[in-house]
């Protein structure tokens, strides 16, 4: 599990991280070219060029939710372009250079209607590997805000705005 603190509202519906047998085992962690790597003291699951991996996580069936994942690594290579689904919902396509980050993707109704597990799949586009999944998390989103009402904002952007104002 992360050692990352939730922002204020976020819950965390379920989580894995790469390397914890017992946990990636509990995930029904699959693939194809896949292992783990510790560089660092820290562990990342990867896969080879064309490869994939998939865990599968609990969700909270029709709860607005995000999917957290912490990337990881220094790149000394070219980008390597990922997809990134949740069930055979495509989330979003990324291209993996730079140092380690976390991104949120929305996880859309189509995704989660009536579900309460989801397979989160990273899967290599042609050419490409994955390389440095860290951390994943499915977290419940809380319920907008006045301040979330804008179309220009969401609620972690809110969260991460006030936090920055107190500070």
């Amino acid at each position: 599990i992360s050692t990352r603190a939730e922002p204020a509202g976020f819950q965390t519906a379920d989580s894995v991280s790469a390397g914890d047998e017992q946990g990636e085992k509990d995930h029904k962690v699959h693939g194809d070219q896949t292992k783990t790597q510790p560089p660092n003291g820290q562990t990342f699951r990867v896969a080879d060029t064309n490869g994939w991996f998939s865990w599968e996580l609990k969700a909270l069936p029709d709860v607005a939710q995000e999917l957290d994942v912490e990337f990881g690594g220094e790149r000394r290579r070219r980008p390597d372009a990922v997809d990134i689904f949740a069930n055979e919902t495509k989330l979003a396509t990324v291209r993996l250079s730079g140092g380690a980050r976390a991104e949120y993707y929305p996880l859309t109704n189509a995704a989660l209607k009536g579900k309460d597990a989801i397979t989160v799949k990273f899967q290599a586009a042609a050419g490409s590997r994955v390389d440095g999944i860290a951390n994943v998390s499915i977290m419940k989103i809380p319920l907008p805000t006045i301040a979330s009402a804008s179309k220009a904002s969401s609620t972690r952007t809110n969260w991460q705005f006030i936090v920055n104002a107190v500070n």
